[in-house]
């Protein structure tokens, strides 16, 4: 069967009849039936490589399967931004690179009609060979995109972005209260001016509360999340849907000169916390913090974003 011929009517279960060669089994009246189902299709990876060939820059790993396509326009610099895709059993990865250390972007991926979209994200400061002829300073991917998905509904957003303000983690808990290493019993006694959820063993501060160089706002745009989950801390920064926060970024990120590691997850519609009174509609967490990083080692930026530009993944990589 070929089955880039299949119609999105014909992925579901199908049901075959079976014959058995043994006569006893039809002299028993027994109709066995087999049920296949075909979920989702992609071009094969050498089907893919043939129209992308054709574009300068475009770089294959046919080993393991991955292509990587430089993201055209015409306010980028060529080479800047790539996208990748990396074929694994039954899904796909997608990557987003910035391939050129210090540049004043913002790149996302987001999957339009999904309420809930998690993507891992790198910051290679001395910058990551790919390839050869292709170096990474900053990736975000989104891992394990079923076959079945519309790939015309996967989006990959860049902006101009330019920063605002920066302050760290250490100067938000002081401003709250917080002294020393505490758990999750002490810091519901001694911090001040915060939210607490019992059940979710969750803190939250406002980060603009009586911080040195920072902004007040009557509202406010983002809070930092301490997460007591069973085996650590989680250190996160919660985004309010918040209008003001339309055309702004934030970053969570450690000031340590080594690759950082975090994910961030979009909710739409907000996610509602401690019973509504909060909404949030993003949340940026840090991955394999090391033991003993101090709060004043975790950097907190917001961003001003210009220049909205956007792709959809089926338009650069023709998968179907």
């Amino acid at each position: 069967m070929n089955f880039s011929q299949l119609q999105p009517a014909q992925l579901k279960y199908l049901e075959l009849p079976l014959q058995w060669t043994k006569d006893k089994y039809g002299q028993q009246g027994k109709q066995s039936r087999l049920a296949v189902a075909v979920p989702g299709w992609v071009a094969t990876f050498g089907t893919l490589m043939q129209p992308l060939s054709q574009v300068p820059g475009a770089l294959f790993n046919t080993a393991e399967r991955r292509a990587y396509v430089p993201v055209p326009h015409p306010t980028l610099p060529p080479g800047v931004v790539y996208l990748a895709c990396e074929y694994e059993t039954d899904s796909v990865d997608f990557k987003v690179y910035i391939c050129a250390p210090n540049t004043p972007l913002y790149v996302d991926l987001a999957m339009m009609g999904r309420q809930h979209t998690k993507v891992r994200r790198r910051v290679y400061s001395q910058g990551k060979p790919i390839m050869p002829g292709l170096t990474a300073y900053e990736e975000v991917k989104l891992d394990d995109v079923p076959l079945s998905t519309d790939f015309s509904q996967l989006l990959v957003l860049c902006f101009d972005k330019q920063l605002l303000w920066t302050g760290n983690a250490g100067n938000v808990v002081s401003a709250h209260g917080w002294k020393g290493a505490l758990n999750f019993e002490s810091a519901c006694r001694s911090l001040h001016n915060v939210e607490i959820d019992h059940h979710e063993r969750e803190i939250y501060m406002r980060v603009f509360d009586n911080v040195p160089g920072g902004p007040s706002f009557s509202e406010p745009e983002a809070l930092l999340l301490v997460d007591y989950d069973k085996d650590d801390v989680d250190i996160k920064l919660a985004l309010l849907d918040n209008p003001a926060s339309l055309d702004k970024a934030w970053d969570l990120t450690i000031h340590s000169g080594q690759m950082v590691k975090k994910t961030s997850e979009i909710f739409v519609p907000p996610k509602m916390k401690l019973g509504g009174k909060f909404q949030l509609a993003r949340i940026y967490e840090l991955d394999d913090v090391a033991y003993g990083t101090a709060f004043s080692d975790i950097l907190i930026h917001k961003y001003q974003l210009s220049n909205h530009r956007q792709w959809d993944v089926q338009s650069i990589l023709p998968l179907r």
